[in-house]
């Protein structure tokens, strides 16, 4: 299977120009990428394009396509778009100022308008659905649709909403080429709905549709359009984390959805796609098909986590976590939300475990589940423990009843005693010094900065080896942030940074706790 090569530089600008489009090719699609406008993980164009472009550039059947990505919202030289198969716009909206969505500047809608005349496809993602009503015959005619931001009710002139939302989102389409061989799957997403459509049109198919909270009707949340000059055009109003497109399916809908706007048939079973090792080896997701990877065996990792104590966002986390994991191209990452998941077989097929988990007022896991989890880490499993999870299980949680778990104490060796004086300095930032160099953690780890909650007063008396302190300003003295231990033959990494995705995402917290998670599977010595 061809393998193509591409460079990324992370944290610098991305060499989005070399290596992967061969010169001569029979259909073309422009990837525009916009400027990055929000935190990190969150509006990542030049991210989430150049991960579509190699996408595409792998995948079997598509070796007469040629892609070509440009960013800063436009191409330097536009004539490029003269034989363009189709334009993806991945970009910010107009709802601030108009000028900030790459069509509304200059001449640009002009350029566009004589590419659609001409019968190119245009796919339009999430932000860069926000557009003016003033142009809504162009936008009904080109998309089908877009989000109104000017002519519903007082104070915001919304008429179309957003909201935050878990959800799993069914095909309203199913028949659809752009709906081939994608399976259901859940979305953390930021849906933007109640969408401005014209009435009726019997061009525009919906896609995809969700249920959103507080909603009686699903909504629409992605839709195609057969133009009758016989271009086409997709829009979807998801997309707000790069984390979101590497779920399979989702990115499997985006790539159907652009081939079949270029004219091109989609394969019967959707597009298939093997990403280069070299290019994303930070960011594959786990069901990949293993040709694709690296001939050493995967790191099978399970998050349990939680959505039950109010300070803490543990749907933000959790994907933050498997984010970091993703780093590594050998991890395999399952989360759940449920404790028993540790009463199974199962939970000896994994290399390590991360409990982002903490049970507040809730019950502690059954006896099966506690015996099983003791025995997965007696018999050489890996633990780790992350933030909040030492606050778990304790004689005085809130109401804790018959939640205390004694035992668990001698895997999460240094606990939040609610009863006690344990506490945290103010979220905010503070340096984090790695005290212990010489381990393969924090073996070539420089101290840093981070923005989290400095825990302190943990308690505990088992031995410990700590890796990193910090200084608690509420107690005068350096508090330990990272430390490990061993569990029988299992191998424990527990650290009390990471209250939330900002803590978690920065380079210091996430490389400790990548190669944390390494050390507790056996892969790092």
């Amino acid at each position: 299977m061809k393998m193509g090569i591409c460079l990324v530089m992370f944290g610098l600008a991305l060499l989005l120009t070399a290596g992967c489009t061969p010169a001569s090719k029979d259909v073309k699609i422009v990837l525009v990428a916009g400027a990055k406008s929000h935190g990190p993980g969150e509006h990542e164009y030049q991210r989430d394009l150049e991960l579509i472009r190699c996408a595409l550039q792998s995948a079997p059947g598509l070796d007469h396509i040629a892609v070509e990505l440009h960013t800063d919202g436009w191409p330097k030289d536009a004539s490029t778009l003269e034989d363009a198969a189709a334009i993806v716009l991945f970009s910010d909206g107009a709802d601030y100022e108009e000028r900030r969505h790459p069509f509304l500047v200059n001449d640009r809608l002009d350029i566009i308008e004589h590419q659609i005349k001409r019968g190119c496809g245009l796919v339009l993602q999430h932000y860069a659905t926000i557009l003016p009503g003033r142009l809504k015959k162009k936008w009904f005619e080109w998309v089908g649709g877009y989000f109104d931001y000017q002519s519903g009710p007082l104070p915001k002139n919304w008429y179309s909403r957003i909201a935050w939302a878990t959800t799993t989102p069914v095909l309203a389409t199913a028949e659809h080429p752009i709906s081939r061989g994608v399976r259901p799957f859940a979305l953390n997403e930021e849906y933007y709905y109640h969408i401005r459509f014209s009435e009726p049109d019997p061009r525009r198919i919906p896609i995809l549709k969700t249920a959103i909270p507080g909603e009686q009707q699903e909504q629409v949340v992605a839709w195609a359009v057969q133009r009758a000059d016989g271009g086409r055009g997709f829009a979807t109003t998801c997309g707000h984390t790069h984390a979101n497109l590497l779920l399979p399916d989702f990115l499997k809908l985006h790539l159907n959805a652009i081939i079949w706007s270029t004219g091109l048939d989609v394969p019967p079973g959707g597009v298939e796609t093997c990403l280069p090792d070299s290019m994303f080896r930070d960011r594959l997701p786990q069901t990949w098909d293993p040709a694709c990877r690296s001939a050493e065996p995967p790191v099978r990792a399970l998050i349990l986590t939680g959505d039950d104590h109010p300070a803490h966002n543990w749907l933000e986390t959790r994907l933050a976590l498997r984010e970091i994991l993703w780093r590594d191209r050998r991890f395999r990452v399952d989360i759940t939300h449920d404790p028993e998941k540790l009463a199974g077989a199962e939970l000896h097929k994994y290399d390590v475990v991360l409990l982002n988990y903490c049970n507040w007022e809730s019950p502690a896991p059954s006896r099966r589940a506690k015996d099983n989890f003791l025995a997965y880490g007696s018999a050489g499993g890996g633990i780790c423990l992350i933030h909040f999870a030492n606050g778990a299980f304790h004689f005085s949680l809130p109401n804790a009843g018959t939640s205390d778990w004694p035992a668990y104490r001698r895997i999460c060796r240094r606990v939040w005693d609610h009863s006690g004086d344990s506490g945290h300095d103010p979220y905010g930032p503070f340096r984090v010094n790695i005290t212990n160099p010489f381990h393969p953690i924090t073996k070539g780890a420089v101290s840093f900065e981070t923005v989290d909650e400095l825990y302190y007063r943990q308690k505990g008396e088992l031995p410990i080896e700590v890796l990193a302190t910090a200084f608690s300003q509420q107690v005068g003295s350096e508090q330990p942030m990272a430390w490990v231990h061993s569990y029988g033959r299992g191998r424990v990494f527990q650290t009390v940074l990471g209250h939330s995705a900002e803590s978690l995402l920065g380079e210091g917290p996430s490389a400790l706790i990548l190669r944390g998670a390494l050390w507790a599977a056996g892969r790092l010595d």
